[in-house]
């Protein structure tokens, strides 16, 4: 039992989300939260300021993923970043159900956010210090 514990742990970091969620699994559901303009939904707390709280939902913004994405190590954006770029891929040879052109722009600008952030975070590490 306990080797398949220490393999769940190495496999799946717990996040706010969700106890077996990967790190880039709750950035991956904002981001398509951002894109579709849909509301996550917060679930019920207990603060110590406020008491009891109620769950609501409430909207992604882009800064929000800014700031999930700047928190997270270069691994973890860099794997967000390659699923980002098959959406775009799966956007654009997409025709059944084309995206509107405000996801559109949405993911793009998603996109290249993430690979702007990433290459200027490459070349802070190369930076001899």
């Amino acid at each position: 039992m306990k080797a398949y514990t220490d393999h769940l742990k190495s496999k799946f970091k717990p996040t706010f989300f969700g106890l077996f969620e990967k790190q880039a699994d709750s950035l991956i559901k904002n981001v398509y939260a951002y894109i579709y303009n849909k509301t996550v939904r917060n679930s019920p707390a207990i603060t110590g300021c406020r008491g009891v709280t109620t769950g609501s939902n409430m909207p992604i913004t882009i800064g929000m993923i800014k700031g999930e994405f700047n928190a997270y190590n270069n691994e973890v954006q860099k794997s967000v970043l390659d699923r980002v770029n098959e959406y775009v891929a799966e956007f654009e040879s997409s025709k059944i159900f084309p995206p509107t052109g405000d996801e559109m722009q949405r993911l793009l600008e998603v996109r290249d956010y993430f690979r702007e952030n990433i290459k200027s975070s490459d070349s802070n590490e190369n930076r001899p210090t």
